[in-house]
């Protein structure tokens, strides 16, 4: 047995979710791969890419909806200064929840808000983010702040309410703990199956939308008035897991991971925040996103 067969079969037995489950096409595989090498001059280095490119088509064309955590962490002086500027936002919450800070960032010409804020967040979460986006863009950003007490945000994806705004699919949310997350705060909760690694990003939005039905009492729908259908919300939640970030974390999911969040039951307010990225190139024109990531970073 060659080296670069060896490897190749440690990598196969490592990795569950690989489609060669049948000796058959493993084989296949293997012969295919080791051309590659021997036609490469035995660069180890291009093996593994091909590999781990394989290994990530392969998970991604069996997950429809897909999220993965990132790696990186926002530092406990950026989120201090992020909260240092919500204080009259926490304190005047009442006891009802604040499902959106989404007016905590604007681009406003005249009078733009926090986004300096925005870019420190930015500029450590992007850098490690794989999409092939010919126009990258923030399509928005929002803190997350739920009260003590705030109602759970019930299971639905986002798709369902960005119809129309592109004309591909290519919008993705980076969902971020601002403290230590746990369902008693009303963290976020994702499909356990659909987790994905960071190289599987650019097979984000292949997926589909459930049906959902209008809800209009807040108090069954959290504040998002669009929600999967019974009985596949059943069926769905009995797979969801709380996604446990702690403060400074993040994970990304695209626009068709059904996700929701428990109410908040403990008696100080969930800090969390997100940034929707997507492809400007894909937007169409009747919706404005909100700023080109390159503006961002010459901020």
């Amino acid at each position: 047995m060659t080296r670069v067969t060896f490897c190749l079969l440690n990598m196969l037995r490592e990795d569950s979710h690989l489609p060669g489950e049948a000796e058959n096409s493993t084989t296949i595989f293997i012969v295919y791969v080791h051309t590659l090498y021997v036609s490469n001059q035995g660069d180890i280095q291009h093996f593994s890419s091909v590999v781990s490119s394989w290994r990530c088509r392969s998970f991604c064309n069996k997950a429809k909806q897909m999220w993965a955590k990132l790696t990186s962490r926002i530092s406990d002086e950026a989120i201090a200064a992020l909260l240092e500027r919500t204080q009259d936002l926490l304190e005047s919450n009442g006891k009802e929840a604040i499902n959106w800070g989404k007016d905590f960032f604007t681009v406003d010409e005249t009078n733009p808000e926090n986004i300096d804020l925005l870019k420190q967040v930015h500029c450590k979460i992007w850098p490690q983010i794989s999409v092939n986006f010919s126009d990258p863009v923030i399509d928005h950003a929002a803190l997350l702040i739920k009260s003590p007490g705030g109602a759970p945000t019930r299971l639905h994806q986002d798709s369902a309410y960005w119809r129309g705004r592109e004309s591909t699919p290519s919008i993705f949310s980076v969902w971020i703990a601002l403290e230590d997350m746990s369902k008693e705060k009303g963290g976020l909760m994702l499909l356990q199956q659909n987790e994905v690694e960071m190289s599987c990003m650019s097979a984000f939005n292949s997926g589909s939308t459930y049906e959902h039905e209008q809800v209009q009492d807040v108090a069954v729908s959290g504040g998002f008035p669009l929600l999967i259908v019974e009985p596949i919300a059943s069926q769905l939640e009995k797979t969801m897991v709380l996604i446990e970030l702690k403060k400074g974390e993040s994970v990304a999911f695209d626009s068709y991971e059904p996700h929701m969040a428990a109410t908040n039951t403990t008696n100080t307010p969930r800090l969390a925040m997100k940034v929707a990225y997507a492809d400007g190139a894909a937007t169409n024109r009747t919706h404005r996103y909100m700023m080109q990531t390159s503006i961002l970073e010459n901020y």
